[in-house]
C-alpha cells in the first residue's frame, strides 16, 4: 500500500493526453483549434482552485497540440513560480523562449534577446509605469522621479540607453516586431503565420508584484498577431495579489479583466452513459494505484459524490482523503467493510470533513453539530431525502444523502425516524450515540492524521 500517489513525470512537448482518464483531450482539442484560428493576440486564463489539475492539463496540452491535435503552433511552457526570484518577468520569458525557437528563426530570437535584456537590465526595479510608457511620458515628471529613486549606476546606464535607442517606445516597437517575426512561416507571405502560444503556469503562487508585472509585460511587449498566452491561475487568488499591491478598495476583478481575453475551466464532470464527477474517476484510479482495499474505494466515491454537491473538492483534496485512509491501522483496513454501515458513515464523514470543512469536522467529532448544519453540510434538502412526494415516487431521491443526514441526526437525537434506525442496530455495539464519533475517531485516526 502507498501513502501518496505515485509521482507522474511528464516529458514536456513529448507527451500528450495518453491514458486520458478524465477526458481532458477534448478540451485540449478545442483550445488548439482556437489558438490556430484566431489572429488577434489572446490572453486566455485557465481558472481553477489549487489542486484542480491545471498544471497536469497544461503540461499535457503543450505536447498534445502537435502530437495528437496535428496543429502547427509553437508551444512554450513557462513555470512563473520557478522564475519569480528574478527581478523582472521579461528576462525570464525571453530566456524561456530559447529552447523552443522555430527552425530558421535564430536571428529573430537573438534580436529579441538583445532588445529585451537591454530594455530592463538598466532600469531594474524602477517601476512598470516607466518600463511600459512611451519615451516622452517616461522622460516627464514620472520618469524623473523613478530615475531619482534608482541608484546612480542605474541612472547613468539608463541615460546612455535612451541616447542609444532613441527612446524606449522605439525599442518596444522593435521588440514586438522581432516577436512577430517568430510567427512568420514565409517572409514573403506574412499572412501564412505559425502561431506562438506561451503557457504561463502557477501565476497565482508568485509574489504579487512579480505576477502583476508579468501581466503588464504580456500586455505591452507581446501584443502582436498570432502570439497567444494561456495562463494557469486561480483568479480569486490573483485578485488578492491585486489588492495586496493596490489596496483593498480596488476592483480587483475589473483590473484583471483588462489583461484577459476570456477564461475557461476544466469540466467538473466526465461525459458518458452515466455522468460522473471527474474527482470520482480520479479517486477510483488513485485508490487502485495506492493499493487501498478494493471494496472500500467505491464507498468513498459514493460519499465523495454527496459531499461534492455542496463543497468544492479538488484533485488535491482527493489525494489527502485517500492518504488519510492509508493511515488507518491495518486491522481496520482489512475489516472495515464488515463494520456496520452506521460506523462506516461516521468514519467517512470524519475523514472528508477534516479536509473540506475543518470547522464542521470538529462539530461532527464532538456531536455538537445541529440539524440545520447537518442539512447544510450534506446538501440534504427535502427534495433529495424524501422518497415520496405525496403518492408519487420522487425521481430526485438520493439514498446515500438520506442515510448520511438521518444517521447523523440519529446520533444527535434529532432523527424523527429513530425507531427505524434503532431496529437496524446501525452502530453495532456502540450505544451511547453522542460518543460514537469520538470513539471511532480514536480507533482509526487518533495516532496518525493529516
Amino acid at each position: 500500500m502507498r501513502f501518496l500517489p505515485p509521482e507522474e513525470e511528464i516529458e514536456l512537448y513529448e507527451e500528450g493526453f495518453t491514458e486520458d482518464l478524465l477526458n481532458r483531450q477534448k478540451v485540449g482539442e478545442a483550445l488548439s483549434e482556437l489558438v490556430e484560428r484566431i489572429e488577434d493576440p489572446l490572453v486566455i486564463a485557465l481558472d481553477g482552485r489549487w489542486g484542480t489539475g491545471k498544471t497536469h492539463f497544461l503540461k499535457r496540452w503543450v505536447g498534445a497540440h502537435t502530437l495528437q491535435n496535428g496543429e502547427k503552433a509553437t508551444t512554450v511552457y513557462f513555470d512563473a513560480f520557478q522564475h519569480d526570484y528574478l527581478t523582472d518577468p521579461l528576462i525570464g520569458l525571453v530566456a524561456g523562449l530559447s529552447e523552443r525557437i522555430p527552425k530558421g528563426k535564430t536571428k529573430a530570437y537573438e534580436k529579441i534577446k538583445r532588445i529585451g535584456f537591454g530594455l530592463f537590465k538598466s532600469a531594474t526595479r524602477i517601476g512598470l509605469a516607466v518600463a511600459t510608457s512611451g519615451a516622452s511620458e517616461a522622460l516627464g515628471p514620472l520618469g524623473d522621479a523613478a530615475i531619482e529613486a534608482a541608484s546612480s549606476d542605474a541612472q547613468q546606464s539608463l541615460d546612455a540607453f535612451w541616447q542609444k535607442e532613441e527612446g524606449r517606445s522605439v525599442a518596444m516597437a522593435e521588440f514586438r516586431s522581432a516577436i512577430s517575426a517568430l510567427t512568420r512561416a514565409d517572409e514573403d507571405a506574412p499572412e501564412a503565420a505559425i502561431p506562438l502560444v506561451i503557457v504561463i503556469d502557477e501565476l497565482d503562487r508568485c509574489r504579487p508584484d512579480y505576477a502583476l508585472e508579468l501581466l503588464e509585460v504580456i500586455k505591452h511587449f507581446f501584443a502582436v498577431p498570432h502570439v497567444h498566452f494561456v495562463l494557469g491561475a486561480n483568479l480569486s487568488a490573483l485578485e488578492n495579489s491585486v489588492k495586496a499591491r493596490y489596496g483593498p478598495e480596488i476592483d480587483a476583478e475589473a483590473y484583471l479583466r483588462k489583461f484577459l481575453s476570456f477564461t475557461f475551466s476544466l469540466p467538473k464532470f466526465i461525459e458518458g452513459p452515466t455522468e460522473m464527477l471527474a474527482t470520482q474517476k480520479y479517486a477510483e484510479q488513485l485508490g487502485e494505484k495506492m493499493k487501498l482495499p478494493e471494496k472500500l474505494v467505491p464507498e468513498l466515491c459514493t460519499h465523495l459524490k454527496v459531499v461534492s454537491r455542496v463543497h468544492q473538492v479538488s484533485m488535491r483534496d482527493v489525494q489527502r482523503i485517500l492518504s488519510s485512509v492509508a493511515l488507518f491501522p491495518d486491522e481496520v483496513l482489512q475489516n472495515f467493510m464488515r463494520w456496520s454501515w452506521g460506523q462506516q458513515i461516521v468514519v467517512y464523514t470524519l475523514v472528508f470533513s477534516k479536509v473540506v470543512s475543518p470547522e464542521t469536522h470538529q462539530k461532527f467529532l464532538d456531536s455538537s453539530i445541529t440539524s440545520e448544519e447537518i442539512i447544510e453540510y450534506f446538501g440534504a434538502v427535502s427534495d433529495l431525502i424524501e422518497e415520496k412526494i405525496g403518492e408519487n415516487y420522487n425521481d430526485n431521491y438520493d439514498h446515500p444523502t438520506f442515510l448520511l443526514n438521518h444517521s447523523w441526526s440519529y446520533i444527535i437525537g434529532k432523527n424523527p425516524d429513530s425507531d427505524y434506525f434503532r431496529r437496524r442496530d446501525i452502530f453495532g455495539s456502540f450505544h451511547e450515540l453522542n460518543k460514537i464519533p469520538r470513539l471511532l475517531h480514536d480507533r482509526v485516526m487518533n495516532i496518525f492524521s493529516i
